[in-house]
């Protein structure tokens, strides 16, 4: 019953990581000035489907697809 505590934080600890190495990155991106950085951004964002952002969520929320067996053990 020890370990549970234990285990449960660096479950916590790394999805705070990824979703701290995420928003980083959106950062970084987001604040580009330069004409054709920006122009890359812009279509990327408009070439991302909506459905897309759930997905790559999941991982730092500790989501499961449906049906996904790795998750029952």
């Amino acid at each position: 019953m020890d370990s549970a505590p234990a285990a449960y934080e660096r479950d916590r600890r790394s999805r705070t990581r990824l979703t701290a190495c995420r928003s980083h990155r959106t950062g970084i991106a987001a604040h580009r000035r330069a004409a054709p950085a920006t122009a890359v951004r812009d279509l990327m964002l408009r070439l991302t489907p909506c459905s897309a952002v759930p997905d790559a969520l999941g991982p730092s929320l500790g989501r499961q697809p449906p049906g996904d067996d790795a998750a029952a053990g």
